[in-house]
């Protein structure tokens, strides 16, 4: 088998995720077999009908051996770091995520280690109740104050687990033990490590898929924390700052808390460093879409020219990209209907819009938003004509106000 193999001979394999494959009570023996020659490896989830007691108790022996000595290796070494894990990318400014300085007063307990302790609680509960106990080993860690570096792994378990394919397997669960408060509350207990608010964000935005679970964030909070970890760590991580902005994407329409907290003042400094970062635009234009179109335009009023040039230099900067230059020209249309002043405003991106339309003049549906698009900022009617493979633009007079 060669997974087996794999797990023998990788000297670097941390952590291995296999619930839900067809891996047959054979290949789950050979599996546990083969991770008794393993020195690193300090996680394996199996589907826990395919273990019988005895070789589940003995994986969960191996695995906390193997964190043992991870952990007695760290205690060795002490402080002592190379020196490029102190310093910034030379780049792009970026923190090292996985060395997070957690500063000289934190005191963080390193004898409970979640991991560990929920390795055996893992193995003897249904797939469906492994989010939930996940859930209440991260809110222990929280209230013991774990080392940053596990209390992260943890949150990362949970996110794997909530996978577009998968979380509808373990959400309920999940929300019966309040996980969107405990995910919160890990946010707030260790704010001053960027990696854990890295990866709660990107849980966030997984949970958001759900409607329960979105909503659950949303009153308890969760787009001020993400915003307060946008501004704590302002230009350190580019991971950071797409998973934060991946979040508020996810968790859709609440135009009083992005008021209430700044969401858009957060928001326009991450676009003007990231403007080489495609997918970094994308997430922040397709955020702010869905405040703008909100109850018929109603928040537009939160938007101002600021935005518009943002989203001007973010189609400009990456005008071959069909989602951002798409998210774009339908932020840029629903500002410009909202006023006289903002459409003059949003005149100044006419430019960005017709490349778009050269760039893809042969997709009627990309054509069809360039038109209504124009329509909107110039204030004129815009007529889409077919010429056999291609497409063209007539225009008329003012449209009517």
């Amino acid at each position: 088998m060669r997974l087996a193999q794999m797990i023998r001979t990788n000297e670097t394999l941390l952590d291995l995720v296999l619930t839900g494959n067809d891996l047959g009570i054979d290949g789950a023996r050979a599996l546990v077999d083969a991770a008794e020659s393993s020195t690193t490896l300090q996680r394996l989830l199996i589907d826990d009908e395919l273990l019988d007691e005895g070789r589940g108790e003995r994986l969960h022996e191996i695995l906390h051996r193997n964190l043992k000595a991870a952990r007695e290796t760290e205690n060795v070494d002490g402080n002592d770091e190379d020196d490029d894990d102190d310093e910034a990318d030379e780049d792009n400014g970026d923190v090292d995520e996985e060395q997070d300085d957690f500063g000289p007063d934190d005191n963080y307990d390193d004898t409970f280690n979640p991991l560990i302790e929920m390795n055996a609680p893992m193995l003897k509960v249904p797939l469906s109740e492994r989010m939930g106990i996940a859930a209440d080993y991260l809110r222990k860690a929280c209230e013991q104050r774990s080392k940053p570096t596990w209390t992260s792994f943890t949150v990362k378990l949970l996110g794997e687990m909530a996978a577009d394919d998968v979380i509808h397997n373990f959400i309920d669960h999940f929300l019966a033990k309040s996980g969107v408060e405990v995910v919160l509350k890990t946010m707030e207990t260790f704010a001053r490590a960027p990696a854990i608010q890295r990866d709660c964000c990107h849980l966030i935005a997984r949970l958001a898929v759900v409607k329960a679970a979105r909503q659950a964030v949303l009153e308890q909070g969760g787009v001020r924390d993400v915003v307060r970890c946008m501004r704590a760590f302002a230009g350190q991580s580019k991971q950071l700052e797409q998973m934060a902005l991946a979040a508020l994407c996810g968790l859709g329409v609440d135009p009083e808390s992005w008021a209430e907290f700044g969401v858009i003042e957060a928001l326009l400094p991450v676009m003007k460093r990231r403007v080489a970062e495609a997918p970094t635009q994308t997430f922040a234009i397709e955020a702010m879409m869905t405040v703008a179109q909100a109850e018929n335009g109603k928040y537009l009023s939160i938007f101002d020219e600021a935005t518009v040039k943002a989203v001007h230099e973010a189609m400009s900067a990456h005008p071959k990209d069909p989602r951002l230059q798409t998210a774009g020209c339908r932020l840029l249309a629903a500002l410009a209907e909202r006023d006289e002043g903002m459409r003059k405003v949003t005149c100044e991106c006419m430019p960005a819009v017709m490349r778009l339309f050269e760039s893809f003049r042969f997709s009627d549906e990309l054509g069809e938003l360039v038109r209504s698009t124009y329509a909107s900022m110039s204030g004129r009617h815009v007529t889409l004509v077919r010429n056999g493979s291609e497409l063209s633009f007539q225009f008329a007079g003012a449209l009517e106000q």
